[in-house]
């Protein structure tokens, strides 16, 4: 997964610059400085599928300069694939997509000869032909996830609970900005020096220069219309500020493409200006940064961390293999056996037992439930298995819920609050029958004859 990101940004920096040693240059304050060096979780959907949305912005970069069908093609598929693997980078290749075909469109309007006019136009529709081909190619996948949202936590004003000081409330007309730098872009210093470099390219842009910077602005100052331009972060606030801070963070690409931009291939009278700024804002970059960089190999306890929340050596040390103990894993892997088993769990650790065993839980976290599923049955479960395995709840409850769910199995980790108690109330049940059990998990397997023996009225659809 890392190699990929870094790979399709590299692609990207190349197509914005021109220039393999930007380029390069660029990548390097990319992996280090933006990611920290830590690529722990590059293995997962959502960051692997920024590899693709940084592959389909470079082909819409392309498309901009030169308007070939394959490209267009190419593009639309890349997009496709962002899309369908993790909503955030199918939104921000289409957001960058929208603000290529915006600044094209400007061009065409702006441009005083007709042949220029008719280069960009044409350029436009090809952006054009491949954002459509991008959602098109989704529809069937992406109508169900996006319905998905409706309702949920993700959406509303509030919905990034970790916002705190970092929007800015009591403007006039009730305005609202985020804290320039702020949702994890980096800091308020390397926000100022990006934009600089960006408003130096509006420069370049009116004086003369092409599409290639037309289409690297939006990705340069994206997330400054997005946060600090009261009428857009006002609307996108109040729409969702969890999905503004989530763009965000996926726009911290943005300073290393105003980097290679600055480094790369531009007219002789722009590159001194340009360098100049890009030498500005590579140093702050790295002074901002290097911090956060060390944090990726040592905790930093009571200071500031970006990126991952735990170093590399917490991870380890929390890593749910180690808490549950190898041991333990390899008696449940056992004991479960390979048939997908429906598994009884609190929520949380529903989420990681499901990744760590071959079976099917009752419910997970609220954010990782089937988006297929009703979204009554959804909270009903969520609400079910937090209740489960708490002590206001009597056993006649728990055993209707285990029956409304099928579950075959009980787990407890006996971390979790009230397990000591809990482990009590399961053991004296008959029809629970405790199959796993080490310092650290248990595992109780339903027997269904038993647990309803005493029912005059047994619960249909048990055998």
């Amino acid at each position: 997964g890392a190699a990929a990101v870094i790979l399709a940004f590299w692609l990207l920096a190349r197509q914005v610059s021109r220039s393999d040693r930007a380029a390069t240059i660029a990548t390097l304050g990319y992996g280090v400085l933006a990611w920290f060096t830590d690529f722990r979780a590059f293995a997962y959907p959502n960051k692997l599928s920024i590899s693709f949305a940084l592959l389909a912005i470079a082909l819409l970069v392309s498309i901009a300069e030169r308007p070939r069908r394959d490209s267009i093609v190419a593009a639309g598929i890349a997009g496709f694939v962002a899309l369908t693997v993790h909503l955030a980078s199918g939104e921000i290749t289409l957001l960058s997509g929208g603000g290529i075909l915006v600044m094209l469109v400007l061009v065409a309007l702006g441009r005083r000869h007709a042949e220029d006019t008719r280069l960009a136009w044409l350029a436009a529709r090809g952006v054009l032909v491949s954002l459509v081909l991008m959602v098109v190619l989704s529809l069937p996948t992406l109508y169900p996830r996006v319905a998905a949202l409706v309702g949920s936590t993700v959406l509303g004003e509030d919905s990034f609970i970790w916002a705190g000081e970092q929007i800015v409330e009591g403007l006039p007309l009730g305005m609202r900005i985020v804290t320039p730098g702020g949702f994890d872009f980096g800091g308020a210093w390397l926000f100022w020096a990006t934009a600089a470099v960006g408003i130096y390219m509006v420069y370049t842009l009116v004086k003369g220069e092409g599409h290639r910077t037309a289409a690297a602005l939006p990705l340069v100052l994206m997330a400054h219309a997005i946060t600090v331009v009261p009428p857009i972060s006002t609307v996108a606030l109040n729409f969702s500020s969890y999905m503004v801070a989530r763009m965000v963070e996926l726009l911290r690409f943005s300073p290393y493409i105003a980097l290679a931009w600055s480094l790369g291939d531009l007219r002789p009278r722009f590159r001194l200006p340009a360098r100049v700024l890009g030498g500005i804002l590579l140093v702050v970059a790295i002074v901002t940064a290097i911090p956060y960089v060390r944090f990726t190999y040592v905790q930093g306890e009571g200071e500031e961390r970006r990126g991952n929340v735990y170093s590399v050596q917490t991870a380890w040390d929390r890593d749910m293999r180690r808490q549950w103990g190898f041991t333990g894993i390899a008696m449940l892997r056992e004991a479960v056996g390979d048939e997908y088993p429906i598994v009884a769990a609190d929520p949380l650790v529903s989420y990681h037992l499901a990744g760590l065993a071959d079976v099917a839980v009752v419910a997970s976290l609220e954010t990782h439930l089937p988006v297929f599923m009703d979204r009554d049955e959804v909270h009903q479960r969520y609400n079910d298995m937090e209740r489960f395995f708490t002590l206001d709840v009597t056993q006649g409850e728990r055993i209707e819920m285990l029956h409304r769910w099928d579950a075959e199995y009980v787990f407890v980790w006996r971390a979790r609050l009230d397990s000591v108690e809990l482990m009590e109330i399961f053991e004296a049940q008959p029809g629970f029958d405790l199959v796993v059990d080490t310092s650290s998990i248990a595992l109780f397997k339903i027997d269904r004859q038993e647990l309803f023996r005493e029912r005059t009225e047994p619960l249909g659809g048990w055998d």
